[in-house]
């Protein structure tokens, strides 16, 4: 295996971590969604479009991580083709 570059480890631990906010945030908003159970319909309006707005930054997060990781294989796997050759 090659020597990673110095971008390519710091993608992969950024994944890491935008992978586990993602994860929290989306799971933070479902609880906020579905654990709602008060009788104020304000109140009630303002949990659900805070627990969806949740749930939303964390697909999005989740996703900037599939990307950023589809990068960092993509930069591995050319460091070690050009060290192969």
């Amino acid at each position: 295996m090659a020597k990673s570059m110095f971008y390519t480890k710091a993608a992969r631990v950024i994944v890491v971590f935008a992978l586990i906010v993602g994860v929290l945030s989306f799971l933070f908003g479902l609880v906020m969604v579905f654990g709602v159970t008060s009788p104020d319909v304000e109140s009630t309006k303002y949990i659900w479009k805070s627990g969806f707005q949740s749930m939303s930054s964390g697909i999005y997060c989740i996703l900037f991580a599939v990307v950023l990781g589809v990068l960092s294989e993509i930069s591995q796997s050319l460091s070690d083709l050009k060290q192969n050759n």
